[in-house]
């Protein structure tokens, strides 16, 4: 399976900050989010003298149900002259959204390109607090776990996707998203058989209508005539005749 790469913008602010970082051995760490299409710096903070009791503050920091990117330095020394080096943290946990999920799997890449690679000795693909702490981290170095590639974190997120939606279905009697008044009219529409074709989109957590019509059910060419040209995915309801091989 070909898996997509996020080629998302970085925001100056994040790349100028990144840049000063480097001189400025105070900062330990910077916390970026994607905003539509873009890789913006949220916050910097300063270190203190332990790095471990830095990282494991990230927890304190970081939201059950967000995503974030955390560019860490690892360095003990703040006074050195070496060069700087940096950990990716891609903190994903299982409660953000399915779409931000996929977006930090894929532009990670993109993301240290954009920075440098070289500025990065280390990633942590992270999905739960109890991996977000300095010895979780350490601990996975000492195994010498190759970093995950993207198609493999995409298929693992992939996976984790396909299970949260099979425990969900399982434990929930209904739809977890909100109809749109557009929506509901369309049903209701539909139930009174005043049209026979619906058509509905996911729009951000909400269900909208994106029209209907009264078609004729034997003519392929007016089922598609009434479907948009749009590439994006729709729910069709589409009421048959009693006669058909699969009456309503």
């Amino acid at each position: 399976v070909n898996m997509a790469r996020a080629n998302l913008f970085v925001s100056e602010e994040l790349r100028n900050s990144f840049v000063a970082a480097q001189d400025d051995r105070s900062v330990r760490w910077l916390r970026a989010t994607i905003d539509r299409e873009t890789i913006a710096l949220l916050e910097q903070r300063a270190g203190s003298p332990s790095v471990d009791a830095d990282f494991d503050a990230l927890s304190d920091v970081l939201q059950e149900n967000g995503a974030s990117f955390v560019l860490f330095c690892e360095d003990e020394d703040q006074s050195a002259d070496a060069a700087r080096r940096w950990i990716l943290i891609s903190w994903v946990p299982d409660l953000c959204r399915p779409r931000d999920k996929m977006l930090f799997s894929s532009s990670r890449e993109n993301l240290k390109r954009t920075l440098g690679i070289g500025y990065f000795a280390h990633e942590y693909y992270v999905n739960e607090f109890a991996e977000l702490t300095w010895g979780a981290f350490q601990q996975s170095i000492a195994k010498g776990a190759a970093p995950l590639s993207e198609a493999e974190i995409l298929a693992k997120e992939e996976s984790r996707l396909e299970k949260d939606t099979s425990i969900r279905s399982n434990a929930m009697g209904e739809i977890p998203f909100e109809f749109l008044p557009d929506a509901v009219d369309g049903l209701t529409a539909f139930k009174t058989k005043s049209v026979n074709l619906l058509l509905l989109a996911l729009v951000g957590e909400q269900i909208s209508s994106t029209g209907s019509a009264q078609i004729d059910i034997g003519s392929p060419s007016s089922i598609s005539s009434a479907l948009p040209s749009a590439t994006e995915p729709l729910f069709l309801l589409l009421r048959l005749p009693a006669n058909s091989a699969h009456p309503e």
